[in-house]
């Protein structure tokens, strides 16, 4: 093999490396399209939700299926929560869970062990 040779194979060699390099990190920084930013079930969840129905409820008006929901009666519950609560507010998102309801689906998933697509379903 001559030089001229050697020099054409070396460059593209390098090419190459260049092009799969240049392939790879376009692949790793291209982001997926969603269909929704919001799915159309989730835009109504504070007003038909699980938790502004049926926790609500049972917090104001049946203390002993909220205790058998979240294993803590009502005013053991807004203890804790004016404890933690303010680590649980998120400030970064436009429509944040509140600590309210982060705390109750912390306390039902520990209570219950259901799994995560379950707490989802439940608070749309």
């Amino acid at each position: 093999m001559n030089p001229e040779e050697e020099e054409i194979i070396m460059l593209l060699l390098f090419a190459t490396c260049i092009g799969v390099w240049c392939t790879k990190r376009y692949r790793l920084n291209q982001r997926r399209l969603r269909r929704y930013a919001v799915r159309p079930m989730n835009r109504s969840r504070r007003q038909f939700g699980h938790f502004a129905n049926l926790v609500n409820f049972m917090k104001n008006h049946d203390q002993e299926q909220f205790f058998k929901y979240t294993r803590m009666t009502p005013s053991l519950f807004d203890h804790l929560l004016t404890l933690v609560g303010s680590q649980l507010q998120k400030t970064q998102s436009k429509n944040p869970l509140s600590p309210n309801q982060r705390l109750t689906m912390t306390l039902h998933y520990l209570s219950e062990g259901c799994s995560m697509q379950q707490i989802a379903w439940d608070y749309w």
